[in-house]
């Protein structure tokens, strides 16, 4: 009855493994759907769909929003990171939203896999609650 190190050990690693590979696509999905949203909302000022946003099309923008016009040079300066008076994808993405690129490229793995100890230590817990588990079956079912 029970399970042995070597068969816990094995089952940890895929467990932990597993748990990984959902983690990263559930980050990418993330990613993807904050790109996607992005994209719509530079395609909507991209007017002349040039693939950058212009000066003209910021004025637009502002006017529709409420802002003075005068507002577009100042929100320009803060988009235009490169300083060409117009702002592609890029820019816009990483001045709106500067951590979703560099989550992007940044997908990491959320959990490690335990050293030999620490997986010592956890199968030595789990083979106590089994045995926990066991005595309160055989008390409250008597058998």
């Amino acid at each position: 009855m029970g399970v042995n190190f070597k068969v816990f050990s094995v089952l940890m690693e895929e467990l932990i493994k597993w748990t990984n590979v959902e983690a990263e696509q559930s980050t990418i999905r993330e990613v993807n759907e904050r790109h996607a949203k992005l994209a719509a909302a530079f395609e909507q000022i991209d007017v002349d769909k040039s693939g950058m946003i212009d000066g003209d099309e910021l004025k637009q923008l502002c006017e529709i929003l409420g802002m003075p016009a005068n507002q577009a040079k100042i929100v320009m300066k803060h988009l235009d990171g490169d300083g060409d008076g117009k702002v592609s994808f890029n820019e816009f993405a990483n001045a709106v939203d500067p951590g979703g690129l560099k989550m992007a490229q940044e997908t990491r793995h959320v959990f490690a896999i335990p050293s030999k100890q620490d997986m010592k230590a956890a199968f030595k817990l789990a083979d106590g609650m089994e045995r926990l588990y066991y005595l309160h079956v055989c008390c409250c079912c008597k058998i």
